[in-house]
């Protein structure tokens, strides 16, 4: 038997890093310190990136900014975009579009971190709700049109790339906000699941994939990559399942890393990919210099050297991962007589193959055995692909 690898080069299983909430006001410093030892180790890094960012009262504003009410495009903060496109250049990060000003109500109560009870609250320790602080809460249509398309082109003009993948601020997303992504050819990275579907137009449901999620959860059968709940619409969606956030101590490291750790293998078993989502400011709480939450760091970099050294992982961006998924769901295999035809409508470096019995191919393709499994390693070409086989 022979079956399409989800993955290219034989890899077991694709690793992104999300950091969310990169805007105007970020200092390049404050990313060269966390990340550096991830890009010398080959990790790629996807910056969730607000257009215009809004000085409210969030925590993502710094302090100085806080209140201010005006609107800063990253674009005027020309140091940190130059370092960006650098870091573009030599294929070490990604952006993609958080929102527009990820926050414009300057009315809701300001939150802050409680690193005792590690929690959200705000100052008079009112109740709220974190959907609210979404830009997109309550929003009409023209505004979601307008900054949705309005935020694409602040990213694509500033980076020179093309912007592909969105991110809802707060991961707060309606019926408006999705039709726009499809109208802007944005696929969404965030929390995602049957649930969801009730902001999401019903004509553009995929009930088909919708039942079969729900029948492989029934019966816990899952392929070797579960890929029918990225296509639960007319919109790629691809999830971000596991948040390495600001609240880890010393006393819960052991815990959050032997989750992680769980979380890996169980992408493994399945043969799927783990999104690790972080922020970058909050190494950083709040606002200061240099690093205060160093259990949050000291972390970050074991969970990097965990899976750099245990795993044989695609180090992927958001984007790069994406673009593979959507790409490999159009491949069309077909075994005919001693051939087999592979057709493609894109270009597939490092396009994978998995041998299950003793089948054998020509010499100029690159096999390479592992886990008692041969896998068959070549660049497809768009257009047909041809590979002799012989039983």
């Amino acid at each position: 038997m022979i079956t399409i690898h989800p993955w290219p080069n034989a890899k077991d299983m694709a690793f992104s890093i999300r950091d969310d909430d990169l805007s105007f006001f970020t200092d390049s410093k404050m990313l060269e310190r966390i990340y550096n030892k991830a890009w010398e180790n080959g990790f790629k890094v996807s910056f969730s990136t607000i257009p215009n960012h809004k000085g409210t009262n969030n925590l993502n504003v710094p302090p100085n900014f806080r209140n201010s009410h005006n609107y800063y495009p990253i674009y005027k903060n020309t140091q940190l975009v130059e370092f960006l496109k650098q870091k573009i250049v030599e294929d070490k990060i990604d952006i993609m579009q958080h929102g527009y000003c990820h926050m414009k109500n300057v009315n809701l109560p300001e939150l802050k971190f409680d690193l005792k009870s590690s929690t959200i609250i705000t100052k008079n320790n009112e109740k709220f709700d974190l959907n609210k602080y979404s830009e997109f809460y309550g929003a009409n249509a023209d505004y979601i049109r307008t900054n949705i398309k309005e935020g694409k082109t602040i990213l694509e003009k500033t980076f020179e790339i093309p912007i592909k993948v969105f991110v809802a601020p707060q991961e707060y997303l309606n019926k408006n906000m999705w039709q726009e992504l499809l109208n802007n050819n944005l696929s969404y990275c965030g929390s995602f699941g049957i649930r969801s579907l009730k902001n999401v137009p019903i004509n553009q449901i995929n009930f088909i994939n919708m039942f079969k999620v729900v029948y492989k959860n029934l019966i816990n059968n899952f392929e070797e990559i579960n890929d029918n709940k990225m296509f639960l619409t007319n919109l790629l969606t691809i999830p971000s399942e596991y948040s390495h956030s600001w609240n880890i101590s010393s006393n819960s490291e052991k815990e959050h890393f032997n989750y992680f750790k769980d979380s890996i293998h169980n992408k493994l078993k399945s043969r799927g990919f783990l999104i690790l989502l972080t922020h970058y400011y909050e190494y950083y709480y709040d606002w200061n210099e240099k690093i205060t939450q160093k259990n949050l760091y000291k972390y970050f970099i074991k969970s990097l050297n965990y899976v750099n050294n245990n795993l044989d992982l695609w180090k992927c961006s958001v984007t790069e991962l994406v673009s593979w998924i959507s790409r490999i769901k159009q491949i069309h295999l077909k075994q005919k007589h001693n051939e087999l035809i592979i057709t493609s409508r894109f270009k597939l470096p490092g396009f994978t193959i998995k041998i299950h019995d003793d089948i054998g191919v020509e010499n100029k393709f690159n096999v390479l055995e592992k886990n008692s499994f041969k896998y068959v390693i070549m660049d497809i070409k768009v257009g047909e692909n041809r590979i002799v086989i012989n039983n």
